[in-house]
């Protein structure tokens, strides 16, 4: 068996010349590029902040329809009623993260099967 493990370190001038010293600019720049996962920024009240184009392709709708709406349109109707997105959110704020497994709605309606991780992002005084 292999593997194969690898990093790139780029020096600052070179950072600057991209346009990317800023690294919250690089995070949003890698987060809107990844396709393949569904990754979005939830505000400390649980609506919608940020929007990539996995998420996007995966539950169906664009940034402007979604940005805003509260995190547990993305849950079934059953879930939403027993407070699970709530309790989610909560034990991701208290205990720094949390993942969960279970069903949660597109757009369409349909459902799918989902992985999710939640982590409580905090600025540097602790504030969600």
């Amino acid at each position: 068996m292999s593997a194969v493990t690898g990093s790139a370190k780029f020096a600052p001038e070179t950072l600057k010349a991209a346009g990317l010293a800023d690294p919250d600019r690089r995070l949003r720049l890698f987060v809107k590029a990844v396709q393949d996962y569904a990754i979005f920024i939830l505000d400390a009240q649980g609506r919608v902040a940020t929007w990539n184009e996995g998420a996007a392709r995966m539950k169906g709708y664009e940034a402007k329809q979604i940005i805003g709406k509260h995190v547990s349109v993305f849950y079934p109707r059953e879930d939403v009623e027993r407070g699970l997105p709530e309790r989610l959110l909560k034990t991701a704020e208290g205990e720094g993260s949390v993942e969960h497994e279970g069903w949660r709605v597109r757009k369409d309606g349909s459902r799918f099967w989902a992985s999710v991780s939640i982590t409580a992002l905090r600025d540097e005084r602790g504030t969600l």
